[in-house]
């Protein structure tokens, strides 16, 4: 399953949950299990920031 990222949104999120991975494994099991949730979080969000950013773009065009 490949997803394009063209959204500049979705680039922080994966930003963020890099750097949150990273903390992660200094924390340990608990901190990649809290990271994880994070990351699916993030990643939601930025697609819904996209959808809404897209959706409004066509009804302008309208």
């Amino acid at each position: 399953m490949k997803i394009v990222i063209k959204s500049f949104t979705a680039w922080i999120a994966i930003i963020g949950v890099v750097i949150l991975e990273y903390k992660a494994l200094s924390l340990g099991i608990n901190g990649v299990l809290l990271s994880g949730a994070i990351a699916v979080i993030a990643s939601i969000a930025a697609y819904q920031v996209k959808g809404k950013i897209e959706s409004s773009k066509s009804k302008n065009n309208e």
